[in-house]
């Protein structure tokens, strides 16, 4: 793991250590964004459940958490409830891939317009960036390229099947994806319109799963009366 050289130290030093090496040195955290943060980089594995206000600052914590999970060898899937939030949690990431891509001349996402009607109205599909750890006792920094990309199914998604077909997207440490795309069959086409499917095999989707160590879900609600 790049993260080696912080085994042993508090985990608020790891978590502003992280955050400001994805944001920049200035970025700081919210009390309930540390407390967060430091129970998911805890060493002893544990669920972790953040419930706070809107736009106090849920993403930073998960997508730093995701980070996180990827320098210490696993891979991550955030999953989010529609397309809507998926269109601005790939910002999120696209705007990570400008800011840290360092030397790199290549370009640093894929993105497709979504309607040709209206001009910027594109999303990114996927895209990379090098986290640069900052140097510590007995550890010099260290550049690691983690790769993301988004799964919104390919029945209704022109776009997605040629980005599927991409080394970014069946290489990703990190994947956006709807829930009801994750797992779940199309019934139109008799199919299987989810990532495990297409990257597994319809009769063993559970193969596509295995390497993914870490799941965040982004938004928890609770159902009553005829919704329930």
């Amino acid at each position: 793991s790049v993260w080696s050289g912080l085994r042993g130290a508090p985990l608020e030093e790891r978590a502003g250590r992280l955050v400001r090496e994805l944001w920049g040195a200035q970025a700081t955290l919210r009390p309930k964004q540390l407390e967060a943060l430091c129970a998911a980089l805890d060493d002893e594995p544990r669920d972790v459940v953040l419930s706070v206000a809107t736009a106090y600052g849920k993403t930073r914590v998960y997508v730093a958490a995701a980070v996180a999970e990827v320098l210490a060898g696993g891979k991550a899937v955030i999953f989010l409830p529609f397309s809507a939030l998926m269109s601005d949690i790939s910002r999120t990431f696209a705007q990570l891939s400008k800011a840290l891509r360092g030397a790199v001349q290549d370009p640093s996402t894929v993105a497709y317009d979504l309607d040709d009607r209206v001009r910027g109205a594109g999303m990114a599909y996927g895209g990379f960036f090098y986290h640069q750890s900052e140097a510590s006792a007995g550890a010099p920094p260290r550049a690691t390229k983690l790769t993301w990309t988004l799964w919104r199914g390919v029945s209704s998604d022109v776009h997605m099947r040629t980005h599927q077909e991409t080394p970014l997207f069946k290489e990703a440490d990190i994947v956006l994806a709807i829930v009801d795309k994750w797992a779940y069959p199309d019934a139109r086409s008799g199919g299987c319109d989810s990532y495990l499917s297409h990257l597994g095999s319809t009769a063993r989707p559970d193969r596509a799963a295995r390497g993914f160590s870490l799941a965040i879900v982004d938004e928890a609600h609770e159902f009553s009366q005829v919704l329930g």
